[in-house]
């Protein structure tokens, strides 16, 4: 093995982050026309006796068999050119649209999504997140990201959003939405397709071993360096050097480890 003059400070505990994902985000399964786990126009108007395919089942996607394809239509029950729209939980009508949202308590830094899209007249499609949390009165607004999607795209083409959050703490919901049409003229047959919707969270690496909870030697070490943990539970440790690149990995056998250099 080659060896490698190893201080203290070239070493760090990995942290891993496990991102909190939107269910059914492959768009893979379906009931009765509608995408499990989403909402959508399609579902909210057949409540009012609506036949429409605002939203539908397309093959194949971007990465599975299958994709959410939403394509604005004149819809004949109200006289009106709607887009289709999908969201994280369901929409309901009562004097006015509401987008109801779905369970989501973590902070990621951004969301992308795969799409392909086919505007008519200059129609522009939206894609949006807004996280937020009851404050036991009302609902605060975390954090919110979004987009327009412009021109058309043939071939499925990654976007990626970033979520600018607003206030500290861990949301409760998440209302995600895709429409096909988002101005105040919808063009009837623009066509948005969304497949793999995708929640990434900050992941990183944590300070230097901190001296409370570890202890090395000998530093510098040039054959071996002995790791000696504080948490009897400790079990393993990622060892990164200064670039980031995972080393080696070792294992804690009574809160004690040796990293060959």
């Amino acid at each position: 093995m080659k060896k490698s003059l190893l201080t203290l400070s070239l070493l760090a505990a990995s942290f891993f982050g496990f991102s909190q994902q939107m269910a059914n985000a492959g768009f893979e399964n379906w009931t009765s026309g509608n995408p499990n786990n989403w909402g959508s126009f399609d579902a909210m108007l057949t409540s009012f006796g609506a036949s429409t395919t605002l939203e539908t089942q397309v093959s194949p996607g971007n990465s599975g068999s299958s994709a959410a394809q939403l394509q604005t239509q004149l819809v004949a029950l109200v006289a009106t050119t709607l887009p289709g729209v999908i969201s994280s939980g369901p929409i309901t009508y009562a004097g006015g649209i509401d987008i109801k949202g779905s369970p989501y308590t973590q902070n990621p830094s951004s969301f992308d999504f795969y799409c392909k899209y086919a505007p008519v007249n200059g129609d522009t499609a939206l894609a949006q997140a807004v996280f937020t949390s009851w404050n036991g009165t009302s609902r605060d607004t975390l954090g919110f990201a979004g987009t327009y999607i412009i021109g058309a795209q043939a071939t499925f083409l990654q976007v990626n959003c970033p979520i600018t959050w607003l206030l500290g703490g861990a949301p409760d919901t998440v209302s995600m939405v895709f429409i096909s049409s988002s101005g105040t003229t919808p063009q009837a047959n623009t066509t948005l397709t969304i497949d793999d919707v995708n929640m990434n969270l900050v992941t990183g690496v944590k300070e230097p071993f901190m001296l409370n909870t570890y202890s090395v030697y000998p530093n510098p070490a040039v054959n071996e360096l002995n790791i000696v943990s504080k948490d009897q539970k400790a079990v393993k440790a990622n060892i990164y050097d200064v670039t980031g690149r995972m080393i080696q990995t070792v294992d804690f056998v009574n809160g004690k480890a040796k990293l060959n250099t």
